[in-house]
């Protein structure tokens, strides 16, 4: 414990910035190595990488003084780790692989965020708010806050807006509601939903993804809430608002960590 009080928790934002090229994990395994090209290699990785021409970097001075989430932190697993305790808790963490809900990549959560990132860039929503343009016909928007990955799918026509949601993280994580938040940035005009059920069912999301234009699912389905044109379009004429989604827990408290 006296140890702990010496260590630093890095942050969301700084510890994405500390990731292996290989594994797409944090670098909370040494040694850490640095290869003659510049990729940053893991303890994880440095036995096995192709490159053998590798030099210890010196973040493993600076690493010795840190604390580390586990990789599997939108799983549920809320460990803090010490600098190569972590390879340990890892190979006897129980928590579950994460799939992306855009195609068959599978990961930790670590390694889903940076394959979000990498690979669906125009899906991930990194601010509070978006913008939504009711000529497109399909919008498909990925959140990621501390604790949640979040996606929310708009299918958009003439007569309605339908919405799929989708938790990727677990159940265990606390997130049970949402609310969408309509508005106009020079207007105190809101459109505000009903308190909307998550869904956890990811084959069922898949299946309302791969349809082509709008789903005839029922409004009372489970991951499904169905919102009327007309009344869009009466508080919106412009063709286009903001949204903002709001979490809320178990409780049917709002999260304090808004998306």
């Amino acid at each position: 414990m006296n140890r702990n009080m010496d260590c630093l928790i890095l942050s969301d934002k700084v510890l994405y910035q500390q990731i292996c090229t290989e594994c797409h994990n944090y670098l909370s395994v040494g040694p850490v190595m640095v290869s003659h090209d510049g990729k940053i290699i893991c303890g994880r990785c440095n036995n096995s990488a192709s490159d053998t021409n590798l030099t210890k970097s010196l973040y493993n001075l600076v690493a010795e003084k840190l604390v580390f989430k586990c990789i599997n932190q939108y799983a549920g697993c809320k460990e803090l780790l010490f600098f190569n305790k972590a390879i340990e808790h890892e190979n006897n963490c129980k928590a579950k692989m994460l799939r992306c809900p855009l195609c068959i990549f599978e990961g930790n959560g670590c390694q889903l965020v940076h394959h979000l990132e990498k690979e669906h860039p125009k899906h991930v929503v990194k601010e509070n708010d978006f913008k939504i343009t009711f000529k497109d016909k399909t919008i498909r928007l990925i959140f990621i806050n501390k604790n949640h990955i979040f996606c929310l799918t708009f299918f958009i026509t003439d007569t309605s807006i339908e919405i799929f949601n989708l938790l990727v993280t677990p159940t265990n994580v606390g997130l049970d509601h949402f609310k969408l938040k309509f508005f106009k940035t020079d207007s105190n005009l809101k459109l505000v939903t009903p308190s909307i059920e998550v869904t956890h069912d990811f084959d069922d999301f898949l299946w309302s993804n791969s349809s082509e234009g709008s789903s005839t699912r029922s409004s009372c389905s489970k991951n499904f809430f169905l919102l009327d044109r007309a009344v869009i379009n009466n508080y919106f004429p412009m063709g286009w608002c903001w949204c903002i989604v709001k979490l809320i827990d178990k409780s049917h408290r709002d999260l304090e960590e808004k998306v």
